[in-house]
């Protein structure tokens, strides 16, 4: 077996299930409803179901080349930027001995 695109279906006691496998995958996948396999009455409705599923996966955009998602962590620290160079952020500093909160406005550079 080797790492390509294919399909086909296997005979079961109760009918045919059909199986696809990507090019990344070494194993063959199997159409499931759940966890379940799909039974088809006739091996024909099974080619039929695994080259549909098989063109359907060829036919898909790349999910290698799809950008990921920003974490949540990576947004917040960019927000945090824009507002620290924009002088929108606000030093707080504190006195111990009076609890005296003094706040000083950044200016814009």
């Amino acid at each position: 077996m080797s790492n390509g695109f294919d399909c086909g279906v296997m005979e079961r006691p109760t009918g045919w299930i059909a199986w696809y496998r990507r090019l990344t995958d070494a194993q063959n996948i199997v159409l499931r409803d759940g966890k379940l396999d799909i039974i088809y009455a006739t091996e024909g409705e099974a080619w039929a179901a695994a080259k549909d599923k098989l063109c359907s996966t060829v036919n898909s955009p790349c999910e290698s080349f799809q950008a990921k998602p920003p974490s949540v962590k990576s947004l917040k620290a960019a927000a945090a930027n824009r507002a620290f160079k924009s002088g929108m952020v606000e030093t707080i500093k504190q006195k111990n001995s009076e609890r005296r909160v003094i706040i000083e406005r950044r200016g814009v550079r």
